[in-house]
């Protein structure tokens, strides 16, 4: 029997980015303070949050998050990006 993989990007993010984007937990920059260009959200996703961090933010955030882009498909870590960009960004 197969483990069912959750599709809807607000899924995803919550099972696998929420706790490192510290919505629900402690490890990295908080994204409700920070908010980012849908595109830059796209490269961390997709290159690892190293890729768009400057120098002191790699030194204060020795966890980093690593690169999806093996791991989802390119419209998952769109729709992860655009549901990421709507909650950072209350119209």
């Amino acid at each position: 029997m197969r483990c069912k993989v959750p599709t809807s990007p607000e899924r995803i993010y919550q099972r696998r980015f929420a706790r490192a984007a510290k919505s629900q937990g402690t490890a990295g920059p908080s994204l409700d303070r920070a908010p980012l260009a849908e595109a830059v959200i796209i490269k961390a996703i997709s290159s690892g949050g190293a890729s768009v961090m400057t120098r002191a933010e790699l030194a204060k955030y020795p966890t980093r998050m690593f690169a999806y882009r093996n791991v989802l498909s390119t419209a998952q870590i769109q729709d992860i990006a655009a549901f990421v960009y709507r909650s950072t960004h209350p119209s």
